[in-house]
């Protein structure tokens, strides 16, 4: 299954990418890159850059995170945001 969670997650950053379903009040996105997806089993770790400007300030943000998410049955069911995709992999147990 892991294989499986790996493309389920994939597929929905792709989605976001294409469409840019995103709603976000703060600043405006430029873009997400996905720079890597790891597998954890039942958990796949997407550590993930954005960028943008800020809507009030017009100042660029350039954020560097990570998204843990957990798969039930191939589906997404639970996902944490970690500042530090270091912390997400050890949360993960990928340390």
């Amino acid at each position: 299954m892991s294989a499986e969670n790996l493309e389920t997650i994939r597929r929905g950053y792709e989605h976001f990418t294409e469409t840019g379903e995103l709603n976000v009040e703060l600043y405006a996105p430029d873009g997400l890159e996905v720079e890597g997806l790891h597998d954890a089993g039942e958990k796949v770790v997407a550590v993930l850059r954005q960028r943008g400007r800020s809507k009030a300030t017009g100042l660029p943000v350039d954020m560097h995170f990570a998204q843990v998410w957990t798969l039930r049955a191939g589906r997404q069911a639970r996902m944490e945001m970690y500042a530090d995709p270091v912390e997400a992999l050890a949360a993960a147990g990928l340390a």
